[in-house]
Order: C-alpha cells, then sequence, then structure tokens
C-alpha cells in the first residue's frame, strides 16, 4: 500500500496556470489547500499557490503526509516544489522530496531546443516546452505526457471524460466536470467547476482497494467575467463595439490588443460570411463572419502564432455575438478572427466543427453592433468569400466610461 501511495501522491506535484497579467498591474496570487485523505482517515495537507506577475506565472506547492499505525508513523512523505512559467511552458523546476527516508531531487530548466532535467539518476532532455501535472490548468487535459515534479520523468497519460457528481465544499455542493487521467495502471480522477472549470478535487486507488482523496478546504475565488479593455472596429458597413475579456482569456486577448496596438490591422477586412445555405459539405452548420488580413492567414502584419486557449480553460463559450480567434491546427492563430452570430456550440472545446475537438479560442463578445455584423454576414459572397469585403476603417481601444485612442487609421484619407 505504502508504495502505491507514493506513486499516486508523486504525481500529485505541483505545475503552473498558464495564465498572465498585462506588465506593471498588480500581483495576482491564488491559493488551493487540500485535505488529503487516505480512505476516510486524514493523513495530511497539500497546499498549492500560484503567482502571476507580469508575463511569468510561479507555482509552489508544499505536501506534508503522515500515515499512522497505533499512534506510530508507518510512513512520512513531505514535498516542496517551485515552478516557473511563461506563456510557452514550463521555464524551470526544482523540487525535493523526503518519501519515507527516500530523497528525490530534481532540477530542470528551459534551453533553446530542450528542457534538461537533472535527477538522482543525471541528466535527461524533455521537450522544450513540457507541461507537467497542472490540474488547475485544464489543458493538461490535451496531453499525451507530463512531467512528474518528484522524479523529473515524463510520465504518458491518457484522458478521458467520466460520469461526474457534485463537489461538496464548504457546505456547498458545486457542480462539476469529472475526467480520468490514466498512468501507469492507475487512473487519477480530476473535478473541475462545471461552469468555470475551476479544479476542486482528486482521487485516486491505492494498493488494497484503498483511496487517496483530496478534498477542497480552500479554493481560490473565481471573479465575475468583468471585461478588461473595449475595442471599437469601424467598417464602411457601421460600427462595432466589442468588450476584450482578458481576464478569462489572457493570452488570445493579449495577442489581439497588440495588433490593435501596434497597427498591424492596417488594410483588415471583413472577408468571409458563413451562413446555414452557403456550408453545403458541411455536416456541422455554423453562423459567423470572419475579418482580419487575410483568409490565408499569410501577411506582413502578423505576429507569431499564439498557444491556443480552448473554451474548457478560459470558461468563454461561442454564443451570440462572441468573438473567437480562427485557426487551422491548435497553436496556429495570429490574426484572424470570427463573430458568432446566434450561439455556436459546436465551436466549444469538444466541438464537431472541427475535427480535432480542441474548438477555438474565444476571447471577447460584441456589445453594440450586432445590426451591423448580421448585415455584413447578408452581403452577397461566392463561395463564402464577400464579392466586395467591409473595410475595417478604423480601430478604437476603448476604456470604461471614456474613449481613449490607442490608436486610429483612416485608411480612406
Amino acid at each position: 500500500m505504502l508504495k502505491s501511495l507514493l506513486v499516486c501522491i508523486s504525481i500529485f506535484t505541483v505545475s503552473g496556470l498558464l495564465e498572465s497579467v498585462a506588465q506593471g498591474e498588480p500581483t495576482f496570487v491564488r491559493e488551493w489547500e487540500f485535505k488529503v485523505l487516505l480512505n476516510d482517515k486524514e493523513v495530511g495537507t497539500h497546499i498549492f499557490r500560484v503567482t502571476d506577475e507580469g508575463e511569468s506565472t510561479t507555482v509552489k506547492s508544499d505536501a506534508a503526509f503522515d500515515v499512522k499505525i497505533l499512534f506510530f508513523n508507518a510512513y512520512s512523505y513531505r514535498h516542496s516544489c517551485v515552478e516557473i512559467w511563461d506563456e510557452l511552458g514550463l521555464v524551470s523546476i526544482e523540487s525535493s522530496t523526503d518519501a519515507n527516508g527516500d530523497d528525490f531531487k530534481v532540477n530542470g530548466k528551459r534551453l533553446d531546443d530542450h528542457f534538461l532535467v537533472s535527477n538522482r539518476d543525471g541528466e535527461s532532455k524533455l521537450a522544450a516546452q513540457p507541461y507537467s501535472f497542472a490540474y488547475w490548468n485544464p489543458e493538461i487535459l490535451t496531453k499525451t505526457q507530463l512531467v512528474n515534479a518528484q522524479t523529473g520523468e515524463y510520465e504518458v497519460v491518457e484522458v478521458t471524460e467520466a460520469p461526474s457528481q457534485p463537489v461538496d465544499y464548504q457546505g456547498n455542493q458545486l457542480e462539476a466536470k469529472r475526467y480520468d487521467i490514466l498512468v501507469k495502471d492507475q487512473i487519477i480522477s480530476v473535478w473541475y467547476g462545471a461552469d468555470d472549470m475551476r479544479w476542486l478535487a482528486l482521487e485516486s486507488p491505492a494498493k488494497g482497494g484503498r483511496v487517496i482523496r483530496y478534498e477542497p478546504v480552500r479554493l481560490p475565488e473565481v471573479p465575475e467575467p468583468e471585461p478588461g479593455d473595449q475595442v471599437k472596429l469601424n467598417t464602411d458597413a457601421g460600427s462595432v463595439l466589442l468588450d476584450i475579456y482578458d481576464d478569462r482569456a489572457p493570452l488570445t486577448a493579449a495577442n489581439f490588443l497588440k495588433y490593435v496596438d501596434e497597427g498591424r490591422f492596417e488594410g483588415a477586412t471583413f472577408y468571409r460570411v458563413v451562413t446555414l445555405t452557403n456550408q453545403p459539405d458541411n455536416d456541422v452548420k455554423i453562423e459567423v463572419i470572419q475579418g482580419g488580413l487575410s483568409f490565408s492567414g499569410e501577411h506582413p502584419n502578423n505576429r507569431a502564432p499564439i498557444r491556443h486557449e480552448t473554451t474548457e480553460e478560459t470558461g468563454i463559450l461561442h454564443k451570440d455575438g462572441v468573438i473567437s480567434m480562427a485557426r487551422v491546427e491548435p497553436g496556429t492563430a495570429a490574426g484572424e478572427f470570427f463573430i458568432c452570430i446566434g450561439d455556436q456550440p459546436e465551436l466549444d472545446y469538444g466541438g464537431k466543427r472541427n475535427p480535432d475537438g480542441q474548438g477555438f479560442a474565444a476571447f471577447g463578445r460584441v456589445v453594440e453592433g450586432m445590426d451591423v455584423v448580421r448585415k455584413i454576414q447578408q452581403q452577397p459572397e461566392a463561395d463564402q468569400m464577400l464579392i466586395e469585403p467591409v473595410k475595417i476603417l478604423s480601430v478604437v481601444r476603448v476604456e470604461w466610461g471614456s474613449y481613449r485612442r490607442t490608436w486610429i487609421i483612416d485608411f480612406n484619407k
């Protein structure tokens, strides 16, 4: 049983939340505290502290477990880990573990083309941007390998969605989704909030039919989805005002705002419209208008593609008026975007519009100008491409309660 407990605990070690805030903003700190039980007997705690500052995220984890038999410690476990992340993945890791007298130390750092890890067996090279068992970041559910922070080794994983049930937290029943992670012939079950995808709980079998459970004592508060910035698109069909949800989709929103701030949307248009009648080869129908610099995605004003932030990670679903990033493969989105006309759930994570099931990266919503969006959708087209693309004449970043011009370019002058 103790060996099985060690295997399970080692995989519970800490990683990072890939969420960053703009430079110059206050540090944002979140904490998870879990009561750890072996069957129904409490054996310790595991505390996670995630600190976002600028473009860097630091994660500290501390675990302490003691399994007692007849008032004597039969098993003792202490683990401490610090990881640093950026928007690409893990930057560095340093962990130390005392597993009932068996000591582990891991150090790792990102180099140019790989991630170098040293442990008690020597040095090894991992992929340049690895993920570890970042339970609070639902993107791990899309991975096939995760780094064990206790050993510094890759673990092959397979993730499936499973039937769920509510999670008890401070006397409240929280609606939750459950996912099973198969690793080393064991299944780790992880629960996330049904609406906000906040990590809620964890469970794994131990030898002898026992069960290890992480029950939440303290969870980070989930703020209401307040918009951070507004952007006004002035087109030759009218104006559209957008709320940009940089609190929920920090990477995608920051990318869009950089296009705005750096004037990269010069020459942009709405060029594609998708209606229920012009997609005969698609079994899954959608309704959107698409804009940006080029349908091909190739343009000198484009920035480098960004990591794919799924709707499961951000909680921003493709409802009527939601703006989202166009892409081919996950991680290829750059400067092309689309606006939903009506609710489009097949564009969310797990939707069937894209065969890979990863959905598209939503990051804001139209608050004024849906009549303009619908007007654009009704313009003459051929094979979904507008015969006369609608010009985006100017772009304005707007502060709440006032209009602040970041840049405005009038391409008619």
